[in-house]
């Protein structure tokens, strides 16, 4: 139904119109989490220019990249879709920004820069462009909240969208005085550092206990189809930065934790910094090794094929360091930083 719904939008004339939304419509009745079909009618809506018509296919967008976050045209479709509706430019910023990162990392991944004269290229500087109107049109709060606080789009939706989360910084330690400390904390202007202290097993720390949920409902779209964007969003979202410092050293096959680190993590956008101390081959040669301080420390080639098997994350910044002296002698260590 939904190709049928494309050739009579093809056609033209406003009989097959009205007939291809049917038939979109009854595909995500069936289906609701058909991304096809939610692209093609959020597309129809798009033209309207209504209010509404551009509210219904804003959150029919949120639905496609919720299933396909390197869907970079559903991006720039939302980043449009909302700049045109006026009462969320922080949204339509950040939009138009994903749509320029997952365009450049396709290309990136493929064949490099797009030609000139290539449609892609025509694109990302439309998009260059848009972001740009976007961004210079935020107030001067805006703007500060834009840098400061570099969330997903998914997480920062507002009512009448499938779903919102609001994304906070969490201490995780098993501690009770690091916990202590840390909740001690303060920025220059007196706020806490940490907005919630969790006293928990980073192994079995679920994404529920670092993520507080609302969810929305969307008058226009059946329970059904609210239901599975829930679901993917759910599923889509999550912590966007997790750091580590001394930590991982507790730890001597590293598959657990990290595989954590995953399931709590965003499935695109995530950075995930930690240290290690530093082993080389001939000493462990599994990749990691006990030491008589009664801490770990790993090789670098066993910690990156680790955290590309159990989390997909991709090695991108990397660094020797001496993270602490034990009796007056630097312990070596390394300091990775990944994304995905």
């Amino acid at each position: 139904m939904t190709n049928l719904g494309s050739v009579l939008i093809d056609l033209g004339g406003e009989d097959n119109d009205a007939r291809a939304e049917e038939l979109y419509r009854m595909v995500l009745a069936i289906e609701p989490a058909h991304s096809d079909a939610a692209f093609n009618l959020a597309l129809q809506l798009q033209d309207r220019k209504t209010n509404d018509a551009l509210r219904e296919a804003a959150s029919l967008y949120l639905e496609v990249v919720a299933a396909d976050p390197k869907r970079w045209d559903a991006w720039a479709n939302l980043g449009t879709a909302l700049a045109e509706v006026r009462d969320r430019p922080l949204q339509a910023t950040r939009a138009f920004q994903r749509a320029i990162l997952e365009l450049e990392r396709m290309h990136e991944a493929s064949e490099g820069e797009p030609a000139e004269e290539s449609d892609d290229a025509t694109y990302l500087a439309e998009l260059y462009y848009n972001f740009g109107i976007q961004l210079s049109g935020l107030s001067d709060e805006q703007c500060a909240t834009y840098a400061a606080e570099p969330t997903s789009l998914l997480m920062g939706v507002e009512p009448g969208d499938a779903s919102s989360a609001v994304s906070s910084s969490v201490c995780v330690d098993l501690s009770p005085k690091m916990l202590t400390k840390a909740e001690a904390l303060m920025t220059e202007d007196g706020s806490p550092v940490y907005d919630k202290v969790l006293a928990a097993d980073l192994v079995t720390l679920q994404r529920a206990d670092v993520l507080e949920r609302r969810m929305q409902g969307n008058h226009r779209a059946s329970m059904r189809r609210q239901q599975a964007a829930a679901r993917a969003v759910d599923e889509q979202s999550g912590v966007e930065l997790l750091a580590a410092a001394d930590v991982l050293v507790y730890f001597g096959d590293l598959s657990d934790v990290l595989a954590a680190f995953s399931r709590l993590s965003a499935v695109s956008g995530v950075a995930l910094v930690f240290s290690c101390e530093r082993a080389d081959e001939e000493e462990a040669p599994a990749g990691w090794r006990l030491r008589t301080s009664g801490r770990f420390a790993h090789t670098k080639a066993y910690v990156v094929a680790t955290a590309a098997a159990t989390g997909n994350f991709e090695l991108i910044a990397y660094e020797e360091i001496t993270p602490r002296m034990e009796n007056g002698v630097p312990v070596q260590g390394h300091l990775f930083t990944f994304a995905r």
